[in-house]
């Protein structure tokens, strides 16, 4: 890996070292990350949302926390923030593939990581877990897709639509209001209880104006995995899962059935707060993941002596 050089358009999402690293073969190019990884101990690896506007912005609030006490990890995904994307249509069998070569590289003493994923990446790392058996330990889902309802999300589903029926040249100026601050902050306001962020709005906002930010809008859309594939890739998890979100049992009934085919699958409901706890309520939030990633020796030792 090697420094990363910032855009001259778009800054880095975290404070801090920021590297580049190159997947093998030609696509995509080079992924940036966001490294603390001098502390000793079993890293964690924090992956943002896959919308248009998204980036590890979304996660840096978890970052700047577990920085100090952990090995910690954040990543643009190919596509988006600050990393290079696919020049072919990007699926997401092609992003899994890339995270599951860079993943091993952030192992300390080949212990098994700790995931964080937000709303559309929680399907991306059920997809990494599957097809590399051994390299995640733990996933924690911040409101999950396809367990639980998206939310922000029309605006953009609405442009895809747009470029898919009319062409990139007639959705323009459709993707040019999208980007615009109001309609940004409208979008992330419906995943924050109170106003939203405004450093993530501002952040949100320059990722939709940069240089290539088609390519996060093609990639966003091609990462929508369908209902029916979503629900086969959760299902076949076999790491304990810890699902954060705000919606009450009777209003998410995949979440329910999620949670009661296994009995290493949790949930905690933080009505306080939409999609981005960590935003809201930061301590709230990092001290209930401390105590999921604290359990899990002791809930194996209690398994092994049944």
């Amino acid at each position: 890996m090697m420094p990363c050089p910032c855009a001259h358009e778009l800054g880095p999402a975290i404070d801090g070292k920021c590297r580049r690293w190159k997947p093998s073969g030609h696509e995509p190019g080079r992924l940036c990350l966001y490294c603390a990884d001098r502390r000793p101990g079993r890293a964690l690896v924090l992956l943002h949302d896959l919308r248009a506007t998204s980036s590890a912005y979304e996660v840096r609030p978890l970052f700047e926390s577990f920085r100090w006490r952990r090995p910690t990890f954040a990543v643009d995904l190919p596509g988006f923030g600050l990393s290079d994307g696919f020049q072919a249509p990007c699926v997401p069998e092609r992003s899994a593939a890339v995270l599951g070569e860079l993943l091993p590289r952030l192992r300390r003493h080949d212990l098994p990581l700790d995931l964080l994923t937000i709303g559309r990446s929680s399907v991306l790392a059920a997809r990494v877990a599957r097809d590399g058996p051994g390299l995640i330990r733990s996933i924690v889902m911040l409101q999950p897709s396809w367990l639980l309802a998206e939310r922000g999300a029309l605006l953009e589903s609405l442009g895809a639509w747009l470029e898919s029926r009319l062409g990139e040249r007639a959705a323009r100026p459709f993707f040019a209001l999208a980007s615009t601050r109001p309609l940004v902050r409208h979008s992330l306001r419906a995943r924050f209880r109170g106003p939203a962020d405004e450093g993530l709005v501002a952040y949100a906002q320059a990722s939709a104006r940069a240089p290539g930010a088609r390519r996060a809008r093609i990639a966003a859309a091609a990462q929508r995995s369908s209902a029916a594939e979503a629900s086969c890739l959760y299902r076949a998890l076999t790491v304990p899962v810890l699902v954060v979100h705000d919606e009450r049992g009777s209003r998410a009934p995949e979440l329910e059935a999620f949670l009661h085919s296994r009995h290493d699958r949790f949930a905690l409901r933080m009505a306080s707060a939409r999609g981005m706890p960590h935003f809201e309520r930061p301590l709230e939030t990092t001290t209930a993941l401390e105590r999921f990633w604290q359990s899990l020796p002791r809930a194996a030792f209690e398994r092994a002596m049944r």
